[in-house]
């Protein structure tokens, strides 16, 4: 599909520029979810059947909330469709990580930290804090705890269970969705293994087909299904769907690393949804950050990021109110 790049959708009139096998009037279903839906999965608003939804909305909604669209929570696709189709072609550019996560996010964020004088310590679980009425008053990690001074504020960005066990009373989504990630290392190519960097696949138990050199990596979101079995079945599996997208149907399968995320992301349905909560707690000197926190898009990096300003700026707000 070719979106237009302005906000007015002319492409879905193009048959050349949209979903192979739909129709204008298909896009109807769109209309429908560019108000928020809330309390209702996304198949009380979209019927699961025809070629948009299982050539689009099927592997849009999966690769986006992590969670299969007959539980998947529509309030959260609104604002998706807002900020990408919404405002046209420039907007649905996917950005891909060149060399990885790591160097994409961890790697400059240290640095930056560095620069500031900030120090970082790695290996300190945080098992424990201390409060006094509505403040935290310290931060125990092991041998490595942390007083905080009235003009202090803590910024916890842990997972949601974790973050439960630390903050009485606190409610977070405490259901979780899989994601199986699989790395083949195909060696001896004749060429580049694709022209592209990513292709999304259809019709199979994969996914995102990333190739990065000699490796090929795959994703499988909303992995409820395939989570449980051994890592060579799901291996021998997916090597099909990799094989006929790289144009080599024949090939034996290379050597695989399976890796298996159970919970890759908070399960994300209606009733999950509303657990979320926003960064402000019950204590005025502690904040909350993560792509579980109430962000108002879903689970995603984008999330987790959008998460970290917030909580940045309530802290920023907070001590500026002090004087």
């Amino acid at each position: 599909m070719t979106p237009s790049r302005g906000r007015l959708p002319f492409w879905v009139f193009d048959k050349s520029r949209r979903v192979a096998g739909t129709r204008p009037t298909d896009y109807l279903s769109v209309l429908r979810m560019l108000r928020r839906h809330r309390g209702a999965v996304f198949t009380d608003i979209v019927p699961p059947s025809g070629a948009l939804f299982e050539r689009f909305w099927d592997p849009f909604i999966v690769a986006v909330l992590n969670t299969q669209p007959a539980r998947a929570a529509a309030e959260l696709v609104t604002p998706v469709l807002w900020e990408t189709f919404g405002k046209g072609a420039d907007a649905c550019r996917p950005l891909v990580a060149r060399d990885g996560l790591s160097d994409t996010f961890i790697d400059p964020a240290l640095e930056c930290l560095a620069e500031r004088g900030v120090e970082v310590r790695f290996g300190n679980r945080v098992s424990k804090l201390d409060l006094d009425g509505t403040r935290v008053t310290a931060m125990r990690s092991g041998d490595d705890d942390v007083e905080l001074s009235a003009e202090d504020m803590l910024v916890l960005g842990l997972p949601a269970p974790v973050t439960a066990d630390l903050v009485p009373g606190l409610e977070t989504p405490g259901e979780h969705s899989p994601i199986v990630n699989l790395h083949y290392k195909i060696e001896n190519a004749a060429g580049p293994l694709m022209d592209v960097p990513f292709l999304g696949l259809t019709n199979g138990l994969a996914q995102w087909l990333f190739v990065r050199g000699d490796i090929a990596s795959v994703t499988i979101s909303g992995a409820d299904d395939v989570v449980d079995w051994p890592a060579d079945r799901i291996a021998s599996r997916v090597w099909r769907d990799v094989a006929n997208a790289l144009g080599t149907p024949n090939d034996p399968q290379p050597p695989c690393r399976v890796i298996k995320e159970r919970r890759a992301t908070f399960l994300q349905s209606p009733d999950q949804v509303a657990l979320r909560p926003p960064a402000q707690t019950a204590y005025a000197n502690l904040l909350l950050a993560g792509d579980w926190t109430d962000t108002g898009i879903p689970a995603t990096i984008e999330g987790a990021i959008r998460s970290g300003f917030t909580a940045a700026d309530a802290a920023l707000a907070s001590i500026g109110a002090r004087g």
